[in-house]
């Protein structure tokens, strides 16, 4: 399992409101686990990631973007 951070951005916004922490095989599973969370509808989803982690798949992390002005 590898840890992928997950940032949502508004249509059209450069600067991410949420966040998400998830353990998951691939980015592409990261992006769906986080896609199926409420705090996603609507976001535009982008991976990242982190390194290795544990072997349990999910999402271990979801609240806003703490950097309020900070892109990325």
């Amino acid at each position: 399992m590898q840890m992928y951070g997950i940032k949502g951005f508004p249509d059209g916004a450069e600067v991410p409101n949420v966040v998400m922490k998830v353990r998951a095989s691939a980015p592409e599973r990261a992006l769906a686990l986080a896609g199926a969370r409420e705090i996603a509808a609507g976001l535009r989803l982008e991976a990242v990631h982190i390194g290795g982690a544990l072997s349990t798949e999910g999402v271990f992390y979801e609240g806003p973007w703490p950097w309020p002005n900070r892109p990325r």
